[in-house]
């Protein structure tokens, strides 16, 4: 029997709140700009069996972290529930609202090799012209889980 997108997509929010399968569930952020010596570079991948995949090069933070690691059940559990809280999945968004120099990502969301969601991410909404912020919000919440989860790995020595 064949699964619809919208059947994908709550069995996807189900595992994201911890009632569903997760081994079927992905989620991935790729952000990529800025000017010379202000560049961030990120590539985020963790896998519902909690497999997690990242390298990130920020020239403000002077880190170029990378991470190859496996979360328990527990702590997958915990990214997935912060990552629902985050409310980015309730955003849909077709064209980016932002100003071209703004450093801006994109997280999807997969489930059974389907993406059931996609939208943009800007990793700090203060590029943002004040009345563009609030909209911004939930994306920079992705992006704060996402480089704490790698920031915790990598001080822990998971790297490859």
């Amino acid at each position: 029997m064949a699964v619809d997108d919208r059947e994908r997509q709550e069995r996807a929010r189900a595992a994201l709140a911890g009632t569903g399968d997760p081994r079927p569930l992905a989620v991935s952020l790729r952000i990529a700009g800025g000017v010379h010596g202000e560049r961030l570079e990120l590539e985020f991948d963790v896998d519902g069996e909690g497999h997690v995949a990242s390298r990130r090069l920020d020239e403000l933070e002077r880190r170029d972290e990378r991470v190859d690691a496996m979360l328990d059940r527990e702590r997958l559990a915990a990214f997935y529930g912060r990552f629902l809280d985050t409310g980015v999945l309730d955003r849909t968004q077709a064209t980016p609202p932002f100003p071209a120099d703004t450093v801006v990502g994109v997280v999807r969301v997969r489930y059974e090799d389907a993406v059931i969601h996609e939208s943009y991410v800007v990793p700090d909404p203060e590029q943002l012209p004040e009345r563009e912020r609030s909209a911004a919000e939930p994306s920079a919440g992705v992006y704060q889980i996402i480089t704490e989860l790698t920031s915790e790995l990598a001080r822990r020595g998971a790297l490859p």
